[in-house]
């Protein structure tokens, strides 16, 4: 992309490190940006990209390392001391002011004078001017909640550039948007770069990165594992170096197989149960068609974003489909909302489980009872006694690390959190369990316990659907799925991946 221009490193990253209460989410991290280059910066979720943008944007102190701008050190103690060494950052959650017009927010803080009133003339033409020098020419008049998305975004990066912005973070910047807008904002960046503008970018997405990028930078697990160079790299390398290199696969395929013996045996017949077809939810989800049989682990795997979490959502009844039917049992069902999909025996472990999952100031009690009150009610009054023991039992069964069924979640580790989810459905009886990401956020111990009970559930009868970006996970499977770019792409039986992943890896972006 840049041509012949010189690469002066204009960032320069020195053994940053940030712990939270003793939990270290970077590890000596050593980075140097070129100006004029975009800088791709990748990995899984809980790889560390958040917290080193939260670093660089201000918004976050390191706890040990130093940050240098064009060769001198800085600290920065806020946004505004980020900003006012040129850094700025686009978030997926845009920073405007709906209510505005596109020349305030634009100006928001610096709105051009005549002596004491505004000289909103002035403003309007500069607005103006701003979009022209990006491409846009739309009214500058208008409140910025009346733009799409793409022209909101477009907005951001003007009042970024008015503020003399010379190192720019783009934070998933096209997750929201369709192909023709993806293309334009691609223009509009790759401008920016010639111009001698330097972006980090982040995405999930792969195929951006080797449109758009020239360096991609992967972590793992707070580590920089390798920076590599676009023009010198193939997508294979980028996934396998953003991959856990000390998953225990051989163990997982083994525990499976055990899964599978004992679910299927060699004399019984296996039993339709769930029936996908031509499954759609906007530009996310597109045409995706798929049988599951009752007692079967069923994987759905690819790269964040690649619309498999959606795919588990509109099974769950979390979102609505926008197209394509579910088959449950022969029977066509319409999932409106989780209540549906609860009533015809389904559970979801979501993805998000302290905004989904579980109402963190509620006791243990109440978050495993909570899908079932019905059962611990009579004539309208609660049988707590009854609520208790039921909570005990399972607290007791899985192990739980808790003083009392009575502590609230939001005092428990994330495991144990997972956990008391669930026990919810346990009790509930559901017969088809939908996990998105199950040990996300987990250590290795809760994770190793997890995959125990999705294996004790499948083992009983249950049907487990697991949806993940985890080769880990799609290793524990009877069959999986690899989406990509929101298509079905491939499916593989268990015996067909073999330990490493490999088989999947090479489906993958």
């Amino acid at each position: 992309m840049g041509g012949s221009r010189p690469t002066l490193d204009i960032l320069e990253l020195d053994g940053i490190c940030k712990e939270y209460l003793g939990v270290r989410a970077l590890h000596d991290v050593k980075l140097s940006l070129a100006k004029g280059k975009v800088h791709a910066l990748v990995g899984q979720n809980g790889a560390g990209k958040s917290t080193l943008v939260k670093i660089l944007s201000g918004a976050e102190s390191p706890t040990s390392g130093s940050i240098s701008v064009q060769g001198k050190e800085v600290k920065f103690y806020s946004p505004i001391d980020a900003r006012n060494q040129g850094i700025f950052t686009i978030y997926q959650e845009l920073s405007l002011v709906p209510n505005l017009s596109v020349a305030e927010n634009i100006f928001l803080g610096m709105l051009p004078k005549k002596g004491p009133v505004i000289d909103w003339f002035k403003l309007y033409d500069q607005a103006r001017q701003q979009l022209a020098n990006l491409g846009y020419f739309f009214d500058v008049k208008q409140n910025v909640e009346r733009l799409s998305i793409a022209e909101q975004q477009v907005v951001e990066l003007a009042k970024s550039l008015h503020r003399d912005a010379r190192i720019l973070i783009l934070d998933e910047p096209t997750s929201a948007l369709p192909p023709p807008d993806v293309a334009r904002l691609f223009k509009v960046l790759k401008k920016l770069s010639s111009e001698g503008m330097t972006l980090i970018y982040i995405s999930h997405r792969i195929e951006e990165l080797f449109e758009l990028c020239d360096t991609i930078t992967i972590l793992q697990d707070g580590r920089l594992i390798k920076s590599i160079q676009v023009d010198e790299s193939s997508r294979s390398d980028v996934i396998e170096a953003m991959l856990p290199k000390n998953t225990d696969a051989g163990h997982l395929k083994s525990a499976t197989s055990k899964v599978r013996g004992t679910r299927l045996g060699s004399d019984k017949k296996e039993k339709l149960l769930l029936s996908v077809r031509n499954l759609s939810l906007d530009e996310k989800v597109i045409d995706v068609s798929f049988d599951i049989n009752q007692g079967e682990v069923l994987g759905i795997s690819g790269l964040v974003g690649s619309g498999h979490s959606e795919v588990a959502s509109m099974l769950a009844g979390a979102i609505k489909s926008s197209g394509g039917s579910i088959t449950l049992n022969g029977k066509k069902v319409d999932f409106n909302s989780p209540r549906n999909a609860i009533e015809m025996g389904i559970g979801l472990l979501p993805e998000d489980r302290k905004a989904e999952g579980f109402i963190p100031d509620l006791s243990v009690t109440s978050n495993t009872t909570i899908a079932s009150l019905s059962r611990f009610s009579k004539f309208y009054v609660m049988r707590s006694n009854l609520e208790f023991e039921t909570a005990t039992s399972m607290a007791q069964k899985m192990n739980m690390k808790i003083t009392s069924v009575a502590q609230t979640l939001k005092t428990l580790s994330g495991g144990t959190q997972q956990k008391v989810i669930f026990s919810r459905w346990l009790v509930r009886g559901v017969n088809i369990l939908v996990c998105q990401e199950p040990t996300r956020g987990v250590d290795i111990g809760a994770k190793e316990s997890m995959y125990e009970l999705i294996r004790g559930f499948a083992i009983s009868g249950g049907t487990v659907i697991i949806a993940s970006s985890e080769i880990s996970e799609a290793l524990m499977c009877d069959r999986v799925l690899v989406m990509a770019r929101g298509r079905l792409e491939a499916e593989f039986s268990h015996d067909e991946i073999d330990s490493e992943g490999q088989t999947l890896l090479s489906r993958f972006g």
